[in-house]
């Protein structure tokens, strides 16, 4: 295995699992086999890449699967993504992007993450990582308490934005992708 994420169990106890390097897997219990079903080009700097996976409580009737990525050509944010999986395939040309998450791009942000998860009324949840720095501080990047610095200004207090308390988060946001996506990228 090569980084293995996360995984889900099908109605007919099959298992499908990610590696954050794009690989998609699949295990059938009765033959003890792991097949590769597919593999997504992924942006895998900064800690990011195929991070989530969760089947659709109505596989039997829809087949879709969500998958949680960032993709190699557009990795300015990371996907929460539907997908058709069918006869033991992922139909790629069946995606439907769901969310786009935006993540800040920098030699030290890191802490990318994502699970994806259907609690029992069928509604899909999300966790992401903080997308920030690890600066070596005595404290979390998030902790926002007076005297210290939040997410995106220590994350993007180099020159570039930094967060201003009042100003709407997803405006902020936009302006550091924005920023961000103007410097060259590999």
């Amino acid at each position: 295995l090569d980084e293995p994420m996360a995984m889900d169990i099908f109605p007919d106890g099959k298992i499908i699992f990610i590696e954050r390097t794009g690989a998609i897997k699949l295990f059938d219990p009765d033959s003890g086999n792991i097949q590769i079903v597919s593999s997504i080009n992924v942006f895998t700097r900064q800690e990011e890449g195929l991070l989530g996976i969760a089947i659709d409580p109505g596989w039997k009737n829809n087949h879709w699967i969500y998958l949680y990525y960032t993709p190699k050509k557009d990795n300015g944010a990371i996907r929460l993504s539907r997908f058709v999986f069918v006869n033991n395939s992922l139909q790629l040309s069946s995606e439907k992007i769901m969310l786009k998450v935006p993540t800040l791009k920098g030699q030290e942000l890191f802490h990318a993450a994502g699970s994806i998860e259907f609690d029992d009324k069928g509604f899909l949840y999300l966790s992401t990582g903080d997308n920030s720095a690890h600066s070596g501080n005595e404290y979390a990047l998030i902790d926002e308490r007076q005297g210290r610095s939040g997410w995106l200004t220590a994350g993007l207090n180099r020159g570039r934005v930094v967060y201003q308390p009042g100003v709407d988060p997803p405006a902020v946001l936009h302006a550091a992708h924005e920023a961000i996506a103007k410097q060259p990228q590999d």
